[in-house]
């Protein structure tokens, strides 16, 4: 029942993308308090059903062989090794899944061969829809005999005042051979009694009969699911287990599949078993069974004949990566297919065309050499078939379906103006506690109208989300902001306030375009700004790897647009948490400013993450260290003390910032500005002084490459300052001067890092020579 009251609530516009997950998870609880219940009640009943005789299950295609006996490591290298081949035959697995799965299965297989020094070398590893596959060229087939250390009992416990052995010191010899070596070594205080022996090393098909199973366990996926009886969870069920070394079968088992040495080829053209214990057996077998193994092989297959065939209709593929990607994994065998529809379906805005054909067909939409589209698509089919007129007429039916819709709700949408749609948006709940979409769309307005936005952003604001209550973006989600910015234009909007509802989404996600409008941008702020601070205001916010409403993603893209920004807009984070507080608590939502901490550290820890993977950690947490609420500031000086670093600059720096904080520390600055030259060290004071006023004036300007410069200055002057005036002078209006001089300095290292965090790489460097 409440499952079908969200399907209605949902058909009707009701609820809201931020409400979807609540109530599915609503309706997975109760589902399974059902299920227990049933459960409980057959255990009431003694479980009937099971009194039953089963069927006896079918033998196995390959049965399970017991270890085979590899020969001793022979003194001929050719001997001592082997190659390896492992594929997991599966039902089709989900695009976007199968190739980071097979990257996976491999680190973890060949991190164990590693461990075990069985040098594996000539690495291989590809997916296809069916499959996931490694092999090794070569691989020793046993470990080196190895020498271990065994402690025993301490010796005054293994051996009596007499030396001769008690009961606990037989029980340890009695585990050792006679040929082991048997010696007493002092471990703290304690004398204990030790020995040395030779252990042989296992086989290799031992070790990967244990390693694989355990590999095909920690594979992760968004959600895996139990098949069966079998415990083990995978991501779909397994059909086969290939798995061969030096040519013979490695025995083990999986989810209730034992491991052979036959493969299959394509589900329809090829799918009877065929024998491989190598990978160019495989790929032969496979190639005749009408597979494409290697990823790039397909991915070249699939551009070649998707841009073959739209030349043929007299255009070119708009190719997508993205959507070639897709395609590579969703085809074991790729077949171009053209397909055609109505010249009068163009009539479309291109996305409402090209969104249906890319997110859900999978076709690739075809344009002419001036970009307009032409009624034509080229699709990859997964089966080679003599009919192919009949598959194209059947995709062109399904995507012919979808745009006559998409041209239904498109007409139907223009009959009114977007202001119409906004009462609808009343009834479309964002969050329970915080109230409509609608609510939402007042207090982006309310905070675009604080942070200073004109006419153009307040009407912007107060329609951005007006086009989520239309029939288009109903049932195409993914062209929200696209219908908006296309009505806008169609009922008379003026053009920067059309394009600031699509610009608004921007980024939509990592490498995505930023807005270029200050329109766009300011609502984008908002209506980010507005979702952060009220999900933390209600305790809402990211756990764990737990990101329901996609706070990090916000918050990195608000990171980027404020770092690009080149409009007159408040840059502060600070400021527009502030004054998203405000809206929320003037608007009576129960949301608190004591929340502001938990903001703060959170885009500071996603200012850590988005920069540490292209800038020195050290340098990134120094700097965000001493505050991250100015993006722009932030990365122009993380960039600053980086190029510092690399020039070697930085590490006389960090000695001159040692110095300055040893003398001052305990101190504080006696005057708010730099302190004149005192007299008798006129010269090398008023140098010091010159240098320090540089820095503050270049850090207060944010012209964070000319405070580098002067900083990688510094050294010299104030080591003669050092060496030529006494700081702690016994007159102590002069000391008073020296050491607030001092403290400014300091001061002004403090608010542009946290030097203490960045690693003295001279330093490490010197204890590697030395270790050496």
């Amino acid at each position: 029942r409440c499952s079908h009251v969200f399907n209605i609530l949902d058909a009707r516009g009701a609820i809201g993308v931020t409400e979807r997950q609540a109530y599915i998870l609503r309706v997975r609880e109760l589902a399974k308090a059902c299920a227990e219940a049933w459960m409980a009640l057959r255990e009431k009943m003694g479980f009937p059903l099971t009194a039953r005789a089963l069927p006896e299950p079918a033998a196995a295609a390959e049965p399970v062989q017991t270890l085979p006996s590899l020969p001793a490591v022979a003194l001929d290298e050719g001997a001592a090794r082997g190659s390896f081949l492992l594929e997991i035959g599966v039902e089709e697995i989900p695009a976007r899944l199968a190739p980071g799965a097979a990257r996976q299965l491999h680190d973890l297989i060949v991190a164990d061969l590693n461990a075990a020094g069985l040098e594996p070398s000539g690495l291989f590893v590809d997916a296809t829809p069916r499959r996931l596959v490694v092999a090794i060229d070569s691989l020793g087939l046993a470990e080196s005999d190895r020498e271990e250390i065994v402690k025993g009992p301490p010796a005054h416990v293994a051996f009596g005042p007499d030396g001769t052995p008690t009961r606990a010191g037989e029980a340890f010899l009695a585990k050792l051979d006679p040929a082991n070596t048997v010696y007493r070594e002092l471990i703290g205080k304690v004398e204990y009694v030790m020995a040395k022996r030779l252990a042989a090393g296992r086989q290799t098909v031992e070790i990967l009969s244990h390693a694989i199973p355990r590999a095909l366990e920690k594979l992760h996926f968004p959600k895996s699911m139990r098949w069966g009886n079998e415990p083990q969870a995978f991501v779909r069920p397994i059909q086969w287990i290939l798995c061969a070394l030096a040519g013979r079968v490695v025995p083990l088992e999986f989810a209730g599949v034992r491991s052979g040495l036959s493969s299959q080829g394509h589900r329809f053209h090829a799918p009877e078993r065929f024998r491989a214990t190598t990978l160019s057996e495989l790929m032969t077998g496979l190639e005749a069974g009408k597979v494409m193994l290697r990823s790039e092989d397909r991915r070249a297959s699939i551009v070649k004949q998707v841009e073959g065939l739209a030349a043929n209709l007299g255009g070119r593929a708009v190719v997508d990566t993205g959507l070639v990607d897709e395609v590579t994994y969703l085809a074991e065998w790729p077949i171009g297919v053209l397909g055609r529809f109505e010249p009068e379906l163009l009539d479309l805005p291109r996305q409402a065309i090209v969104t249906p054909m890319r997110v859900h067909q999978r076709y690739f939409p075809v344009e002419d050499a001036n970009g307009a589209l032409l009624p034509g698509f080229v699709a990859i089919a997964g089966t080679d078939t003599k009919a192919i007129g009949v598959v194209a007429h059947g995709m062109a039916r399904v995507l012919r379906a979808r745009l006559a819709d998409a041209r239904f709700f498109f007409e139907s949408d223009l009959k009114k103006p977007l202001d119409a749609y906004l009462p609808q948006l009343d009834t479309r709940i964002w969050l329970a506690k915080l109230g409509s979409v609608r609510q939402k769309v007042a207090r982006i307005t309310e905070l675009v109208r604080r942070l200073g936005g004109g006419p153009s952003s307040l009407r912007a604001a107060a329609i951005c989300k007006a086009d989520l209550a239309t029939q288009m973006v109903g049932e195409f989600p993914e062209l929200q902001g696209e219908m908006g910015r296309v009505y806008a234009t169609r009922h008379g909007e003026a053009p920067e306030v059309a394009e600031a509802l699509y610009e608004c989404y921007l980024p939509k996600s990592a490498g995505d375009a930023l807005p270029a409008g200050v329109e766009g941008t300011l609502v984008g702020l908002a209506d980010r700004f507005d979702s952060i601070v009220g999900c933390f205001g209600i305790g809402l916010e990211p756990t764990g790897s737990k990101d329901p409403y996609a706070l990090r993603r916000q918050a990195i893209a608000i990171i980027n647009v404020l770092t690009a920004s080149k409009h007159a807009i408040p840059t502060d984070i600070s400021a527009w948490i502030d004054a998203a507080l405000e809206t929320y608590i003037e608007a009576g939502a129960p949301v608190s400013s004591a929340c502001k901490p938990k903001i703060v550290e959170f885009f500071a820890e996603r200012t850590r993450f988005l920069h540490r993977e292209s800038l020195p950690t050290d340098v990134v947490d120094a700097v965000v260290a001493v505050g991250a609420t100015e993006p722009k500031h932030v990365l122009a000086k993380i960039e600053a003390l980086s190029g510092l670093l690399k020039s070697g600059e930085l590490e006389p720096i960090l000695t001159t910032f040692r110095r300055v904080a040893n003398i001052t520390r305990g101190q504080s600055a006696t005057t708010e500005s730099l302190p004149e030259a005192a007299p008798g060290d006129l010269a090398l004071t008023a140098a010091f002084r010159l240098k320090a006023a540089e820095i503050e004036a270049a850090s207060a300007d944010g012209d964070f490459d000319r405070v580098a410069a002067r900083m990688a200055e510094l050294r010299p002057v104030v080591d003669a300052f050092f060496d030529g005036v006494m700081v702690m002078a016994d007159d102590l209006s002069l000391r008073a001067e020296r050491v607030s001089l001092l403290c400014r300095l300091a001061d002004l290292f403090r608010g542009l890092a946290d030097f203490t965090v960045i690693q003295d790489r001279s330093s490490a460097n010197r204890g590697k020579q030395a270790a050496s």
